[in-house]
């Protein structure tokens, strides 16, 4: 097959929004050719918080003070704590507690429930939406569903997904968004739901989790300690309740 390079004119468009158009070789159907492909830059960060280990963080470049603060509010701060920049680089974040009014709930709350149509409709609209997940593959998505207006207020995208988790953090954090309306929203998540992500899901006092896919025996137990309502597998017109312990889906636990 002769070596003809192509362009992927959808993809060098989105070049601008940060991400890097480059050549490549690539093998296909049996023989080698020159591609132009994109792919995502990467940065490291330091968060600092007073009598902690400097945490690194991998992440893309892009709203990294959002993610300094989410990381901070999940990983450092303690119940009534809210955080604060002390300093605030470009690649370096000195945070340190405040006092908020920011603590875990144990009071029902007051939304309806969701139904199973709703839940596969609102996860083909989340990963439908343009991203750059269209455009390189590479990158998970997280998105807070608010049921009484059936928007999504706010969908994040990253490299890792736990930084997904951690930018919505931070996302709650600069819109005041309480522990109270944090446990009412759902969590969308592109990603598998595992133990470790689910234990960050369980410091942000998200009430409710759907998941586009798999979820662990570990996640399932972290849900029902926390406690979060979880479902997974939310594709190809179907989603299993996994555990419902919030009474949050129309058909729970058989």
């Amino acid at each position: 097959m002769p070596n003809t390079p192509y362009s992927a004119q959808q993809q060098s468009q989105d070049a601008p929004r940060g991400l890097q158009t480059n050549t490549y070789n690539q093998f296909k159907a049996g023989g080698w050719r020159t591609i132009e492909d994109l792919t995502s830059p990467e940065v490291q960060i330091e968060v600092l918080w007073p009598g902690a280990p400097v945490r690194t963080l991998w992440a893309y470049p892009r709203d990294l003070s959002r993610l300094a603060l989410g990381h901070a509010f999940l990983e450092r701060c303690l119940p009534g704590e809210l955080p604060v920049f002390e300093e605030e680089g470009e690649h370096r974040f000195v945070l340190a507690p405040a006092a908020g009014p920011d603590s875990p709930i144990n009071d029902p709350i007051t939304v309806r429930h969701l139904s199973g149509d709703e839940m596969v409709n609102r996860m083909q609209e989340f990963m439908g939406g343009e991203g750059r997940w269209n455009w390189t593959g590479c990158f998970h998505r997280a998105g807070l569903y608010d049921i009484p207006t059936e928007t999504f207020l706010d969908i994040e995208e990253d490299i890792g997904r736990h930084n997904c988790i951690d930018r919505l953090g931070g996302w709650c954090v600069q819109n005041g968004v309480d522990a109270a309306a944090r446990k009412a929203l759902v969590l969308f998540v592109s990603a598998r739901v595992t133990g470790s992500l689910a234990a960050k899901i369980a410091n942000a006092g998200f009430g409710c989790v759907v998941s586009r896919s798999a979820v662990t025996e570990a996640a399932i137990a972290t849900a029902n300690a926390a406690p979060f309502s979880l479902a997974g597998f939310a594709r190809e017109n179907r989603v299993t309740v996994f555990t419902d312990p919030n009474n949050r889906f129309e058909q729970g636990m058989p």
